[in-house]
């Protein structure tokens, strides 16, 4: 999670601009991103993870999570969707995060599509992915390099703005041999290679 949580603090950090709770946001999983003052809100800092995202009108989205606030298969969201909730997807975000979700999904490519969808025409998509398994998370099917990210975000009609891999091969043989962050120095963990 070290390379995670640098990456979605940089996120807020570079979008500081915008004024807090000013953008519709939508986040896949859980919600603990983009929502304060819950259960479900970011552990690292009192609130929430993303300060621009409005609590009123950000929403989590998910096909099994019963904390999610909308039922929905990102494949097909608006396919998908309960009729009840229809409602919340028919106006489009100004951000969605999808965070280590995509591996979990059976077709990425239709996922890419699906939240293509539900993104306003000048809206971000901040997006991780693991290029190594994790077989502790249950259906996990699918790995990716920057370059599969690049083509798949492209051929759903997105433009990549950035895209930055994170680690290294001593995180990588780390990862394979279980050892965690807290056994490696900052600098060893911020490398590149």
């Amino acid at each position: 999670r070290y390379y995670l949580h640098a990456f979605l603090e940089s996120v807020d950090k570079n979008f500081s601009h915008w004024k807090p709770n000013s953008k519709r946001c939508l986040e896949v999983g859980d919600g603990h991103f983009i929502k304060a003052d819950t259960s479900r809100a970011w552990k690292q800092r009192p609130g929430k993870m993303f300060r621009m995202c409005d609590d009123a009108s950000s929403f989590s989205l998910d096909l099994f999570d019963p904390r999610a606030d909308i039922k929905a298969d990102i494949e097909a969201p608006l396919e998908s969707v309960h009729p009840d909730e229809r409602h919340l997807l028919q106006k489009r975000f100004d951000v969605i995060v999808c965070a280590q979700v995509l591996e979990h999904v059976n077709h990425p490519q239709n996922a890419f599509r699906g939240l293509a969808t539900l993104l306003n025409n000048d809206g971000i998509l901040i997006l991780t992915v693991p290029f190594l398994g994790n077989p502790i998370h249950g259906h996990d099917v699918s790995r990716f390099t920057v370059q599969g990210v690049k083509v798949m975000a492209h051929e759903a009609g997105l433009e990549v703005v950035t895209c930055v891999p994170r680690g290294n091969s001593l995180t990588v043989i780390a990862y394979l041999l279980e050892l965690a962050a807290e056994d490696f120095t900052a600098e060893e963990l911020d490398a590149h290679d």
